[in-house]
């Protein structure tokens, strides 16, 4: 991901219009000249490819661009896990019997002397392995680039809108005629990272030449200048769900973002040619999957499904529950989780429960949440929550989890 000091914009009546790197023959070579520089897989190092990148550097005319395809080239780089070894350790020891072998006045060449020093030592390190610990001599494993320099190009285009929304302060994202499972599938990327969204049915913005009234689905996403808590780790999740977004068909996004010191806006759609290169339904992070494996081990009466519904509210507003049940009697019930900052969402949630539930939805809330004194106070005057809510830490138990399922299993 690319950082605010490596990208370009211009700012247009109050508007910020990022750079984008065009589809030329010039920004291509560079970045296949860039790529070649990448070893086949061996005994290439990390200090290997910096000092090949940087004899390029020091030749570009444009610094900045050949900055920014290097960035995206290192954070694509896999390389070699360190071995569980005290490196500092090994090498006291090889140090101490070379240091014996020199008293020792042996005749030994170079080679012999290496040789004899890691027997002596009792060693199994390698002598061009002594330094295996020091971030230079990482063993280069590949590179995760399999488009090749067109792929480099529009991954930096969606860097430079990337590292606009680190800082967002809001996000309003209007997406047309999407198709159910794709928006579905949008939505339950946006849960995974934690994001603040409220979507809602809405008819397009655009007037259709046809006269023809379509649909669309607005979300409006809390940007990180509005998160009071977590704020730097918000805006990577927010720069990280973007892609999801490139992936769309049809999207129109509006956000206000912060450049050269002040709050600026910024508007991009599917036509300002940004392509996604990650797979829209791959992100699934470790402890929902932690959850899913250890549900499926205990609670052999009930199932975890895989297509999670989108629910509608009363006032137009859509929700995607965190996980989606069968139950023993074949029925479906949901589970929400309320994470950090979705206390105010969780408000809107219980006075909606209370008038009259629409769905057998489950209330899972963090700790962090329920002892803010407002939503501590709607929790106790809760009835529903009382009877089909639970409390948890960092993230739910399956044994609470299905306490709270069976409270739903009878729901109408």
């Amino acid at each position: 991901m690319l950082t605010k000091e490596l990208i370009a914009c211009r700012i247009e009546g109050g508007r910020v219009k990022p750079l984008f790197l065009k589809d030329s023959p010039n920004w291509l070579d560079l970045a296949a000249r860039m790529i070649e520089l990448y070893p086949e897989p061996g005994n290439a190092t990390r200090g290997d490819i910096d000092e090949a990148l940087d004899r390029l550097e020091d030749g570009a005319d444009d610094l900045r661009t050949v900055r920014m395809f290097r960035k995206i080239l290192e954070d694509r780089t896999e390389y070699e896990a360190v071995a569980e070894i005290d490196y500092a350790a090994e090498r006291r020891k090889v140090f101490l019997a070379a240091t014996e072998l020199l008293r020792q006045n042996n005749e030994l060449d170079e080679q012999h002397y290496r040789e004899a020093a890691l027997a002596q030592a009792h060693s199994d390190l390698q002598p061009r392995r002594l330094y295996a610990d020091l971030p230079v001599n990482d063993r280069f494993l590949k590179l995760k680039l399999t488009g090749g320099a067109r792929e480099l190009l529009e991954r930096v285009n969606v860097g430079i809108v990337q590292a606009l929304l680190l800082q967002a302060d809001s996000l309003e994202l209007e997406l047309e005629d999407a198709a159910p499972a794709r928006l579905r599938r949008l939505l339950t990327q946006a849960r995974f990272h934690r994001l603040i969204v409220e979507a809602t049915a809405c008819p397009v913005r655009r007037a259709d030449p046809s006269g023809i009234q379509r649909q669309a689905v607005r979300l409006v996403v809390d940007g990180p200048g509005s998160v009071l808590e977590q704020s730097r780790s918000y805006g990577l999740q927010l720069a990280t769900f973007f892609p999801s977004i490139c992936a769309m068909e049809k999207w129109d996004l509006k956000a206000m973002v912060r450049w050269k010191n002040a709050i600026r806006r910024l508007h991009l759609d599917q036509t300002s040619g940004l392509v996604c290169h990650q797979s829209t339904g791959a992100f699934v992070p470790r402890e929902v999957e932690m959850f899913r494996m250890h549900f499926q081990n205990t609670a052999h009466d009930w199932k975890l499904l895989e297509d999670i519904p989108l629910l509608k509210t009363k006032n137009g507003r859509l929700l995607v529950p965190d996980f989606a049940f069968g139950s023993p009697a074949g029925r479906q019930v949901f589970l929400e989780l309320f994470h950090r900052g979705r206390g105010t969402h969780l408000l809107e949630r219980l006075a909606q429960l209370e008038q009259g539930a629409d769905w057998p939805l489950a209330l899972g809330v963090d700790r962090a949440v329920a002892a803010q004194p407002e939503v501590q106070e709607a929790l106790a005057a809760s009835e529903y929550f009382a009877v089909h809510g639970f409390l948890y830490r960092d993230y739910p138990t399956v044994e609470k989890t299905l306490k709270t399922l069976a409270s739903l299993a009878l729901f109408r």
